[in-house]
C-alpha cells in the first residue's frame, strides 16, 4: 500500500531555505586617507559614501566605479566585522590606487 507523505517532509521541505541570518548581508564602506583624497579630487566621494557591497566580496578584489563617464578603481584591502548591541554588521575598506593583490 502506498504511504502519503507525513506533515513532517513538507515542514522538512520549507526548512530547505538558508535562515534569515545566512542570507546575503550589504557591506558599509570605509576608505583609507589616500582613497579619500582621490575620492574627494575625482569628486565621486558622494557615490563611496552611499555605496554598499555584497558580503561575498573579499580582501583583494577591486571595486570599480563608472561616475561621469569615467571608471575609479579602488581595493578592497580589509574586511572588518563589527558587533554591536544593536547587532552585527561588515565592514570593507577601500584603498586608492589599487594595488596586485600578493598571493
Amino acid at each position: 500500500m502506498a504511504k502519503f507523505p507525513s506533515d513532517d517532509s513538507a515542514k522538512r521541505h520549507q526548512t530547505l531555505s538558508p535562515p534569515h541570518h545566512a542570507r546575503e548581508q550589504k557591506a558599509g564602506v570605509t576608505l583609507t586617507e589616500s582613497a579619500r583624497h582621490y575620492a574627494v579630487r575625482a569628486g565621486v566621494l558622494p557615490d563611496l559614501e552611499g555605496m554598499s557591497l555584497s558580503d561575498a566580496s573579499q580582501t583583494g578584489d577591486v571595486v570599480s566605479l563608472v561616475s561621469h563617464g569615467e571608471t575609479h578603481d579602488f581595493a578592497i584591502i580589509r574586511r572588518r566585522w563589527v558587533v554591536s548591541a544593536s547587532g552585527t554588521r561588515l565592514e570593507v575598506t577601500l584603498d586608492h590606487p589599487p594595488r596586485q593583490a600578493l598571493r
